[in-house]
């Protein structure tokens, strides 16, 4: 199976650096014609935004735009270039997604360092539009979130190396996927669900337990913050915290090793630390500090 998924996905950069840092080997270049651009066909469940056209933009290679709508849901940006590598690669999109970010900066979920080095690289929308922050796309609709899950993955994919192909009359030799975050994950769902996908796949920070992380640790920052974004709970006592964490959980097992554990069975006791007076001091916490912060455990 391609290597076991080659080895679960190639994590060619778990900190959100691109795939394209390194320099590529030799490689046979294709050069498109000028002409080629404007007469790009693309498969009949896709409708172009804008038609396709030459771009020349500051610090990129000159490449053939290419903006369209699959299925009436997904949008997106290909970017052709003049130089051809042979090589395509599939951005991923942060968050809930929903915009279009083709000129995003960075390796993480961008094209553009990709096309850089000569890569056929798209970018989308995550198959809905919105902010990032935002989920009421997914409301009751089933299609848009399947396709958010994963089917966005052979989706845009399809769509890409069609007209990839189209424009240089080849098709890609190589195809990679490369995202950070939900991006990430997309590239964990990449290896599991489809293994023959891509040649090689950078999954980055993924955010495979969504409800965890958006859901659980989202909540917490949440009741964390005050107004203006000022934390409820002062770093700066973030370490007498843990002295009184450990002191009192460490042993639950028998040994002082400096770990806790069991931490479902850690119940701290901070009331003893109550300050005697409404001043929060370095060394113990207001009575306001502790009746609204979540638990320890929490």
């Amino acid at each position: 199976m391609k290597s076991f998924f080659y080895a679960i996905a190639l994590l060619l950069l778990i900190f959100c650096n691109g795939l394209y840092a390194a320099s590529l080997p030799l490689v046979e270049i294709i050069t498109a014609t000028n002409e080629s651009c404007a007469d790009v066909i693309v498969p009949k469940d896709v409708v172009l935004t804008s038609p396709p056209v030459w771009k020349n933009l500051p610090d990129l290679p000159k490449f053939c735009q290419i903006r369209g709508q699959i299925e009436g849901n997904t949008l997106f940006e290909l970017r052709l270039p003049k130089q051809w590598n042979g090589r395509f690669l599939m951005a991923g999109c942060g968050g809930c997604c929903g915009s279009l970010l083709p000129d995003k900066k960075g390796h993480s979920n961008s094209i553009n360092e990709a096309l850089k080095n000569g890569f056929a690289a798209i970018s989308h929308n995550g198959g809905h539009q919105g902010a990032s922050s935002k989920t009421q796309w997914a409301f009751n609709n089933p299609e848009l979130l399947t396709l958010f899950a994963h089917k966005i993955l052979p989706q845009v994919t399809k769509i890409g190396v069609a007209i990839t192909e189209s424009l240089y009359h080849k098709a890609p030799h190589h195809r990679y996927f490369s995202g950070c975050s939900n991006g990430g994950r997309l590239g964990m769902m990449a290896a599991q669900r489809y293994p023959y996908l891509f040649d090689g796949i950078a999954a980055g920070s993924s955010i495979f337990d969504l409800s965890g992380n958006a859901g659980l640790w989202g909540n917490w920052l949440v009741e964390q913050t005050q107004p203006k974004d000022k934390p409820l709970f002062d770093r700066n006592k973030t370490a007498f915290l843990e002295k009184i964490v450990l002191k009192q959980c460490d042993p639950l097992d028998g040994e002082q090793d400096g770990v806790i554990a069991d931490p479902q069975a850690c119940k701290v006791d901070l009331n003893q630390y109550q300050c005697s007076s409404a001043k929060s001091l370095p060394h113990c916490f207001s009575a306001c500090l502790l009746y609204t912060s979540p638990s320890p455990r929490d």
